[in-house]
């Protein structure tokens, strides 16, 4: 499996949809059909998840295009509500045919809102 680094961004309290495709070493897709995906955000590389969603929980990760190794995972605003605005870890896991693969690894930027609402 291809680690993949995915850097992204969202603002404290807003709903966001990233979608994710699944690459072996040779960049070819990954047929995703029936695997669990986990993810988890952090503070720091082995510290305690702050944010924690399994493919196995309705609406959390979405195998979006299971042939084409695409699935979404997706924030609500209590994701984010009490996170501090800075730099977090995020990676997400496949469990795919029994053998469990990184899939992404890289930066969460949590932004303060510059507006209230």
């Amino acid at each position: 499996m291809a680690e993949n680094i995915q850097n992204t961004a969202i603002d404290a309290g807003d709903d966001k949809n990233f979608a994710v495709t699944v690459k072996d070493s040779s960049d070819v897709v990954v047929n995703i059909t029936g695997s669990t995906i986990t993810y988890k955000v952090v503070r720091r590389r082995g510290g305690t998840a702050l944010v924690s969603k399994s493919s196995t929980d309705t609406g959390e990760i979405v195998l979006t295009n299971s042939t084409g190794g695409v699935f979404t995972v997706t924030f609500v605003p209590a994701d984010t509500n009490n996170l501090a605005p800075g730099f977090y870890y995020h990676e997400a896991d496949a469990v795919i045919g029994g053998l469990r693969s990184t899939v992404f690894k890289g930066h969460l930027t949590v932004r303060t809102k510059s507006v209230s609402t």
